[in-house]
């Protein structure tokens, strides 16, 4: 069984405004994402299957959060595979999409600092469970990116030492 085609899917709250556009044309352009971005309006349910993976409620499709800076959260979405009843923890994988999304999530991040009179606050604008998703993706990237490395010493670990 082939794997899903994936897209990369972006969401902004307060809605994309015209001034915006032309930025994330740019980004699309330079990360080759023509034909691959799409962007969805902030109003989203999302909801979790029994074993915690999130899909949006109104397509019941799978995504994985890979990226999120203020009011942006930026996803890669399955263009198929329906949520089935035998198969509640269909997961995505994220080949070499991932790569692009790190791009465009740099690309987001640099957008932000230069706008930040402008950003928006999380919590003004997503639901409590896109919070909660939010918070989860970036602890497990967190966690992810220590992964293997050594804790610097501290002073109370010396001590005790």
């Amino acid at each position: 069984m082939s794997p899903s085609p994936l897209q990369i899917h972006i969401w902004q709250s307060p809605p994309v405004s015209r001034s915006e556009s032309p930025f994330l044309d740019r980004t699309a352009s330079r990360q080759r994402l023509h034909g691959v971005l799409q962007r969805y309006e902030p109003s989203i349910e999302i909801l979790t299957s029994p074993r915690g993976k999130p899909y949006l409620a109104h397509s019941r499709r799978f995504f994985s959060v890979t990226h999120c800076q203020g009011a942006w959260l930026c996803a890669v979405l399955a263009t198929s595979g329906e949520v089935r009843d035998r198969s509640p923890d269909f997961a995505i994988s994220l080949p070499a999409a991932a790569s692009q999304v790190l791009g465009l999530g740099c690309d987001l991040e640099y957008w932000h600092h230069q706008h930040r009179a402008h950003g928006a606050i999380a919590h003004r604008y997503f639901t409590p469970d896109e919070q909660t998703l939010i918070r989860t993706a970036a602890s497990e990237r967190e966690r992810f990116s220590n992964f293997g490395r050594a804790k610097k010493p501290t002073a109370n670990s010396l001590k005790l030492a």
